[in-house]
């Protein structure tokens, strides 16, 4: 009876064990992804339609979720909103997802960078002139120059060790890497089952990792539960087989 208890604990932690690493490995592969099909298509801050900057056509966004009209996104590491008309839901990853773009500020003092396209808008840093900065996308605001345009980029920089985002005015900037089109082919599908998705675990490595280390010891526990009263049972037989033998002819001696 002792062993079929041991036994039925030792499946029991074999069956969570395995469902964990499964699950793990599920959620691993729920990443859903949607091309851009539209010239005029922004990634907005929130569901108010707060422009960050218009999306290139043809590229892809990762799609973390949905909100009415709206597909929660990732772009390039920004995280944002974009309208669901604008974009098509792809049934496998996407080999390129964005175009890595820079471009350069020719101003000798560089360029403040701005919360916002407007020049007197919250300056969050300043750029450096003559610099490779990562480029996002561009957003109409305020021409800043008469006669320079309203063009305005959103881009990242480091500042004292820290990442910074925000926009600098296009009329500053001399260069921008040029966008090819993205002739990928792929598979479009007509939507994407976020309620299943969501459903799958969510396991970190940390915790998966918790979890070997607690179903490997209980293993050892069982191992130890199971072989070592039996190992011990045969000692002490052994043992007393001996006690009585030597007791024999120690009785019997010739």
């Amino acid at each position: 009876m002792k062993k079929i208890i041991i036994l039925i604990f030792g499946v029991t932690i074999s069956i969570i064990f395995f469902n964990q690493q499964k699950s793990s490995y599920a959620y691993a592969e729920q990443n859903h992804f949607a091309q851009i099909m539209q010239s005029e298509t922004y990634i907005y801050k929130n569901t108010n339609k707060e422009k960050l900057f218009l999306l290139p056509r043809t590229y892809f966004v990762t799609l973390l979720d949905e909100h009415e009209d709206m597909y929660k996104v990732e772009y390039n590491g920004i995280v944002g909103y974009v309208d669901k008309n604008n974009v098509s839901c792809v049934l496998n990853a996407p080999k390129t997802l964005y175009p890595t773009r820079t471009l350069r500020i020719y101003s000798n003092e560089g360029s403040a960078i701005y919360d916002s396209p407007y020049k007197n808008a919250k300056q969050i840093g300043n750029a450096p002139t003559m610099v490779n900065i990562n480029f996002f996308g561009t957003l109409y605001g305020e021409e800043s120059i008469e006669g320079r345009g309203s063009d305005w980029y959103y881009i990242s920089t480091t500042i004292n060790g820290e990442k910074v985002y925000g926009y600098v005015y296009g009329g500053l900037c001399d260069k921008i890497s040029k966008l090819e089109i993205n002739t990928e082919s792929v598979t479009y599908i007509e939507n994407i089952n976020f309620t299943n998705s969501t459903s799958v675990s969510t396991a970190t490595p940390t915790q998966i990792s918790i979890t070997t280390v607690i179903v490997s010891l209980s293993c050892l526990m069982l191992l130890i539960m199971l072989f070592v009263p039996a190992i011990i049972r045969k000692n002490t037989a052994q043992h007393k087989s001996k006690q009585i033998i030597s007791s024999y002819y120690n009785d019997n001696e010739f």
